[in-house]
């Protein structure tokens, strides 16, 4: 894991290859990744997915943008998504039940996937040190956490 430092910072974040996400099993899946991001923190962030995905031969490059108001710990914005290849898309970020900010991915073909995960965040309140606390796969479209 490298933090990515340059010029003047005021609060922004950058990592490169935070957590890596692997798995050997087939079929269809939608991914879940729990970060340690709390809703309220008041913060925007950035979340990127690298990789490539054997079972559907296709490379993976998908984004995740939020924005977490620090005066609301009920709301969370997702501002987009964007998927650049098809082998996994990024499609939805949620609120944990214990009030963390969850990324949820689908892939058609969970068979050798593999990815690492990049963030930028921005807060006006200072630091933020993002991590992924825990990931599962489901095979629905239901919250996990």
């Amino acid at each position: 894991m490298a933090i990515l430092l340059g010029g003047t910072k005021t609060g922004n974040d950058s990592k490169r290859c935070l957590y890596w996400f692997n798995t050997g099993a087939g079929g269809a899946y939608y991914v879940h990744l729990k970060t340690n991001m709390a809703v309220g923190n008041y913060f925007m962030g950035t979340i990127e997915a690298e990789g490539y995905n054997y079972g559907a031969s296709a490379p993976i490059k998908s984004t995740w943008c939020y924005y977490s108001p620090g005066w609301d710990t009920s709301t969370l914005y997702s501002v987009g998504y964007k998927n650049h290849y098809t082998g996994f898309t990024a499609n939805l970020v949620y609120k944990s039940s214990d009030n963390y900010i969850v990324l949820r991915g689908y892939t058609s073909n969970i068979y050798y996937i593999g990815f690492v995960i990049n963030s930028f965040t921005s807060s006006p309140i200072g630091f933020f040190d993002v991590g992924i606390t825990a990931s599962a796969i489901r095979s629905d479209t239901a919250n996990h956490y």
